[in-house]
């Protein structure tokens, strides 16, 4: 039951960090980006809510439902990267390179370490493993996803809503809208989704058969409706 309980938590806080976070690379950013998925090493099963941090810096990731991530606006540079998990080995990766306008990726497997057994004294082995350096692929920025952006208002007063969150319920990623109503949901899969919106005191929409394409940028604008008073 704990169990349960823990995986449902790491789940939402990988979608909540998801909504807050999301956004495409630009190809005119002074920034790059890392991004990849991160897997167990046995099953090849996504980890989720897996945490990967760029060293030294603020920028880190929690990964989604998929194991995704995507570390946004890392300055250019060489950095190490750290990723761990609940119940799994940290793993370090040294002399990532990271180039303005760019995207890396690193896909990364995390391993289990050994069950202790009962009666018999055991040193887990260091939890951190340093790899040297490797030649990671460069994704060329926005040429595998599309993107959606709009604005949610109030179907009554016109008013933008602020906060409401608009996510792609098979991909699990979303962003929440900004003092005007405005969200952008970047690195979306290109094919047909379901779009969700849902606000506090508002009733949920969801509008399916949503297509996205490659490189393409899709309006969508929505009005939310209050929930009814009870009387």
């Amino acid at each position: 039951m704990r169990s349960e309980h823990v995986t449902t938590f790491i789940i939402f806080m990988a979608i909540v960090i998801c909504a807050i976070g999301c956004g495409p690379p630009k190809t005119d950013s002074p920034y790059g980006q890392i991004e990849g998925t991160i897997t167990d090493n046995e099953t090849g099963d996504p980890i989720v809510g897996a945490t990967i941090m760029v060293v030294d810096t603020k920028k880190g990731w929690a990964s989604d439902l998929k194991g995704h991530y995507a570390i946004e606006e890392v300055p250019p540079g060489v950095y190490a990267v750290r990723m761990s998990a609940v119940e799994y080995r940290t793993v370090q990766l040294e002399d990532v390179k990271v180039m303005r306008g760019k995207t890396i990726r690193i896909d990364q497997t995390l391993k289990k370490p050994p069950p202790r057994r009962r009666g018999h004294p055991y040193i887990d082995p260091p939890g951190e493993i340093r790899i040297p350096e490797h030649r990671w692929p460069i994704l060329e920025p926005d040429s595998l996803f599309g993107q959606i952006k709009g604005t949610v208002t109030d179907v009554e007063t016109g008013e933008p809503i602020v906060g409401a969150i608009a996510y792609l319920v098979d991909e699990e990623i979303g962003r929440s809208t900004d003092q005007t109503g405005n969200y952008v949901i970047g690195q979306v899969p290109s094919g047909v989704h379901t779009l969700r919106f849902v606000a506090s005191g508002y009733l949920t929409a969801e509008l399916a058969d949503v297509k996205i394409e490659r490189t393409a940028t899709i309006t969508v604008d929505l009005a939310l409706r209050k929930v009814p008073l009870q009387r």
